[in-house]
């Protein structure tokens, strides 16, 4: 979820008479264009508890994974597409959002009481240690699919980093399924 921000900014200020692929925004309106996502995440942050509570937590981080894995879709399929590829960022924005929420609630119910700022410890690291290495894999296929002598990758890295996304998603929806309660203890989910 990390890693796609830069990814995705860039592509929006490639020019599209220059590289062949891109929407041509200047800074100022790629900013702009980055609202959709950073507004869908916050929204979704404030709605996932009560999602969660009509749904369960566990359900709630399947569905924002799913939100997530269509959103990259969405990007993959409409790049050239101003308006759907913001729509599919804020698509990818609501599911992380939801992702923020219930990770940290079920990290923090998986544990035993005394042991509470361990769980949301290690789901801090790890979300840490996660977008590090998102960030590390979507550059690494942006080097491998930059030509010699050009500033910017193919079209080519944007999409195969937008189908990792979506697949990594994916997984983690069903990943999210096997989610069961610690034995001997009544969590919700």
């Amino acid at each position: 979820m990390i890693g796609l921000q830069v990814a995705n900014a860039v592509c929006m200020g490639t020019a599209p008479s220059a590289f062949g692929y891109g929407l041509g925004l200047d800074p100022f309106a790629i900013a702009v264009a980055m609202l959709p996502n950073l507004l869908a995440l916050a929204l979704g942050a404030l709605i996932a508890p009560a999602v969660a509570a009509a749904i369960t937590d566990r359900l709630t981080l399947v569905t924002g994974s799913l939100l997530m894995a269509a959103g990259y879709l969405l990007s993959l399929s409409f790049h050239g597409d101003l308006a759907v590829f913001l729509a599919g960022t804020a698509v990818a924005g609501l599911g992380t959002g939801f992702l923020q929420h219930s990770t940290r609630t079920l990290a923090v119910e998986c544990v035993p009481r005394d042991r509470t700022s361990v769980g949301s410890g290690i789901n801090e690291l790890l979300i840490n240690v996660g977008g590090s290495l998102g960030a590390a894999a979507v550059l690494t296929v942006f080097a491998s699919r930059t030509p010699a002598g050009r500033p910017l990758p193919e079209l080519s890295a944007y999409t195969l980093s937008w189908t990792v996304c979506a697949l990594v998603s994916v997984a983690g929806a069903a990943i999210a399924l096997l989610y069961r309660a610690p034995r001997g203890e009544e969590v919700r989910g």
